[in-house]
């Protein structure tokens, strides 16, 4: 058999699962396969029997294994962060919590990511990888997919509707995993365990505010169970979380206020807009009356080279940088045993979300369009007729502008998620056989209202002078009328069966015994997102039109088996087999293996073959309609120039899985009983990597493209149409290192040092069929991608006190995408570090007060130029929050 990792204590984990010292090694060691059970004494062997079974039905499956109750250690890097960790961190919930994850890199997004595909949603991406490479679980079942795709076809799980009241742990696998879960687990696995064996009522209360304004947090919650499942053979659990957030806007902070940009390297003041300008035939562009909210200035100092003035104005004070946000999230499971051999569950998921954002007014100029009868992309001509008692002109007259009355264009998401799942599991008598069996049903529902600029109430102040563009304030009723609503309906459900079998001690070998587990699963998936009647018909201005819809079934089989061939040496083996509706079947492979030559010293690694299925949006019926400009090398007239055309972007029902290669190596040093230290490395290979080439290089090559380049009958070009391809291979490695230090002291508590540091080596993508690979990390050049990131914490347990502070620390990237600027952001994005101090009092009885600093230092997020007009800094990996106090309180009865 072999031997034990040291840990921090000789106590079974079943005893210690909730405290921190044993998770942290779990997390760094990566030994975490299963929970231990002391077994109950007994008198005779009936009685022995019945123990037995109880105590397999009290054993857990760890994430990444199917084999419920065995001993074994894995050879998968597995963390594991218990509640009490979670609470410590003084985060609010389990988005913001787990977005601090040192393996969780760039390309994660959150409900702050307001002018995204996904409004009002979080994901997490480990390894760099988008969110559509991480699997996320809730007691080891998948969640509903959100219903709008992030990037349009990035399909992931909303961590935003999980109750924080209710996790008892998380558990991260860092590792491929669909030779046990199937698709999607390729970066790894985030497997949130809620609480299923709760007794008597906590509740508790926090508030938050922001050292800068905006972005003030209140929440409660209420958790408990009644029922004991071993006396009373019944257990009810349940949490429910409300949770509230106001909205910090661009000028609530002092380095976005502004919206002047010329300092750190833009040529004008980006994060402003124009409004009433007038480009008279042979003459400059210039304003004369600027509206009220706007001023006349140098049209120099939007970086254009024209020597007149234009009324400008800043957005600032209606972009959002964290939107307002309501949260319901609630939770419910009942556990019955019918005997020591059979229980039945039920479990019910339910979260409603609400989301309020604000844009910058509405636009009207020479790059305007909306969606003709035919569902293409019209331009819509930014002439003041000549009748126009505005147009000072007496002739029809080029005229761009911003209304600034009636204000800001807004949105507001509503999301309502649920998952019911229902099911059995025991023991097969006088057997070492369990198994487990259960139904789900999820679904979830995204609502986008939004007001924006309408094409009836445009045309109508443009030509019958309904609007007062010198004074809109003269003219309140057709200002409120320029928006209208516009409202976008998602749904996406899932249906699911699952049956395993599990044997921990099929056959006993010299060295221990093998484990086995079979098992199944028949699993439905449907998508359906269509565009805003509102845009279809053509009323809305200026706004991208996509939709998706499809379905599919997957059936899949599996097997996995652990087989201990010395003391110190255990291999492993799964396998799964997967088929697939829409594109066909997916076998997926994993062998690892864990040897421990001596108690201080443990190696692991695995090699697995994996698999991503295109989502719904890449390969069934989808669309993607914008308006670009692309240059076109071919035009008879003007080769070479750029040109204002449609896009439709396309699915591709021809599309390849990806296929993937894993491999991970691991070494784990505990020098004492008190110290742990990995190192572990990491590389990924995806094999029919799915993206869409630019517009531009289909232009480029319209010859490989039949079809897809659309030409008037002059030659001009008019439309491109870009479809998902396999573009080749996208590959990525790296390191994580991890350290536990646990310090005891005499008389002054316990000291507990943890730190996880990630380094990314590589990451090589295609931009295009048969490209070489091209290496981005460390860079911005696809996205922004620094090397190192790292999450420190120095924990004190002293008495009824406990204290942590914390060190976050992001790498500095290159600047990879703008090379031409002269100022800040030229050569290199500056490192970030944010320290964080939490302190919890237990002195009462049943109560536990709680208070959190976050940001410390108060410090800013990295300037980054090539990110935009609106934030300037990476979105995933920062936020604008500042210094942020949080005081709360627990307290338990019954």
């Amino acid at each position: 058999m072999l031997k034990s990792a040291p840990r921090f204590s000789e106590q079974p984990l079943a005893c210690a699962i909730n405290r921190p010292l044993p998770a942290i090694l779990l997390a760094l060691g990566g030994l975490a396969s299963t929970v231990y059970a002391q077994t109950p004494e007994a008198t005779d062997e009936s009685n022995v029997t019945e123990a037995r079974a109880e105590t397999r039905l009290n054993n857990v499956t760890v994430t990444g294994s199917n084999i419920r109750g065995s001993d074994s250690a894995k050879a998968d890097p597995v963390q594991v962060i218990s509640a009490e960790e979670i609470r410590e961190s003084g985060r609010a919930t389990v988005a913001d919590f787990l977005k601090d994850l040192a393996a969780n890199g760039g390309q994660s997004y959150n409900e702050s990511f307001s002018n995204s595909f996904a409004p009002g949603a979080a994901g997490i991406a480990l390894r760099n990888l988008s969110q559509k490479y991480t699997l996320v679980l809730v007691n080891g079942q998948r969640l509903p997919n959100y219903a709008f795709a992030q990037n349009l076809s990035d399909v992931f799980a909303d961590i935003n509707t999980i109750p924080m009241s209710a996790v008892d742990r998380i558990e991260v696998l860092k590792d491929g995993a669909s030779s046990v879960y199937g698709s999607d687990a390729v970066a790894g696995v985030v497997n949130i365990i809620l609480k299923q064996k709760d007794e008597g009522i906590t509740f508790g209360a926090d508030r938050g505010w922001s050292d800068d304004g905006g972005g003030d947090q209140k929440s409660g919650y209420l958790t408990g169970g009644i029922g004991n499942l071993d006396e009373d053979r019944f257990n009810i659990s349940f949490g429910l979380d409300a949770y509230q957030r106001d909205m910090v806007m661009a000028s609530d902070r002092d380095y976005l206020a502004s919206g002047n940009y010329t300092k750190p390297g833009f040529a004008g003041y980006t994060g402003w807009g124009t409004t009433n300008v007038w480009r008279p035939s042979g003459q400059e562009p210039y304003s004369t009356t600027c509206p009220a909210g706007s001023q006349l200035m140098p049209y120099s100092s939007f970086g254009l080279p024209y020597s007149s003035n234009v009324c400008g104005y800043n957005i600032q004070p209606w972009m959002t940088v964290i939107p307002k946000t309501e949260r319901y999230n609630s939770y419910a499971r009942g556990t019955f045993r019918f005997s020591d051999n059979l229980e039945g569950y039920g479990e019910v998921l339910y979260s409603q979300t609400h989301t309020w954002q604000s844009y910058a007014p509405a636009a009207f100029s020479s790059s305007s369009y909306h969606y003709n009868a035919a569902g293409e992309v019209e331009r819509v001509p930014n002439i003041l007729p000549a009748g126009n008692p505005y147009n000072p002109f007496g002739a029809d007259t080029p005229f761009s502008t911003s209304f600034l009355q009636p204000g800001g264009r807004t949105s507001k998401i509503d999301e309502d998620s649920y998952r019911v799942m229902t099911g059995f599991r025991g023991t097969i008598a006088d057997t070492a056989w369990d198994w487990n069996a259960n139904l789900s049903y999820a679904g979830n529902r995204v609502e986008n209202n939004s007001k924006t600029l309408g094409y009836s109430a445009l045309q109508d102040a443009l030509n019958n002078g309904t609007y007062n563009f010198n004074n809109p304030e003269l003219t309140p009723d057709a200002a409120r009328g320029l928006l209208i609503n516009s409202t976008r309906i998602g749904h996406t459900k899932t249906k699911a069966a699952n049956f395993t079998f599990s044997n921990s001690d099929l056959y006993e070998l010299p060295s221990g015994p093998i484990g086995l587990a079979l098992g199944g699963e028949i699993r439905s998936e449907s998508m359906n997102t269509p565009a805003a009647d509102e845009i279809l018909s053509g009323e809305v201005m200026n706004s991208g039109l996509n939709s998706f819809s499809g379905n599919r079934v997957v059936k899949a089989l599996f097997a996995e088996s652990t087989i201990p061939v010395l003391d110190s040496l255990e291999l492993n083996a799964s396998g799964r087999a997967d088929w697939y509706s829409d594109f066909g079947k997916a076998f997926s492979p994993k062998f690892g293996f864990r040897w421990q030559p001596e108690d201080r010293v443990t190696f692991r690694g695995s090699w697995s073959r994996g698999f991503r299925a295109p989502t719904i949006p890449e390969n069934a019926d989808s669309a993607s309609v914008s308006y670009i400009t692309a240059t076109d090398p071919y035009d008879p007239l003007r080769p070479g120039q750029n040109f204002n055309i449609n896009r439709f972007q396309e699915s591709n029902p021809e599309l390849k899985p990806e296929r993937t290669k894993n491999i991970s190596l691991g070494v784990v040093f505990a020098p004492t009983p008190l110290t742990t230290i990995g190192l572990d490395y990491y590389h990924i290979d995806i094999e029919n990597y799915i993206d869409a080439v630019s517009a531009n290089y289909v232009i480029e090559n319209q010859d490989s493209y039949p079809g897809q380049v659309i030409r008037d009958e002059d030659g001009h070009l008019t439309r491109v149409i870009t479809r998902y391809e396999n573009l080749g291979h996208l590959k990525t490695s790296g390191y994580e290192l991890t350290l536990a230090q646990r310090l005891p002291t005499d008389g002054f508590g316990d000291f507990i040092l943890t730190s996880d540091w990630t380094y990314l080596k590589d990451y090589r993508y295609p931009e295009y069929p048969g490209a070489s690979l091209i290496n981005v990390a460390g860079g911005n050049y696809w996205a922004a991608m620094p090397r190192w990131k790292a999450n420190t914490g120095l924990t004190w347990n002293y008495s009824d006190w406990s204290t942590r502070l914390s060190w976050l620390y992001t790498g500095s990237y290159h600047q990879s995408y703008l090379d031409s600027l002269a100022t800040e952001g030229k050569d290199k994005i500056s490192s970030y570090s944010q320290f964080d101090a939490s302190v919890s009092y237990r002195g009462f009885k049943n109560l536990t007060l709680r208070a959190s600093l976050e940001n410390i230092a108060n410090k800013k997020p990295p300037y980054d130029p090539a990110l935009g007009s609106n934030y300037y800094y990476d979105i995933s990996q920062y936020d604008p929050m500042g210094r942020y106090l949080r005081v709360g309180f627990d307290y338990k009865f019954m």
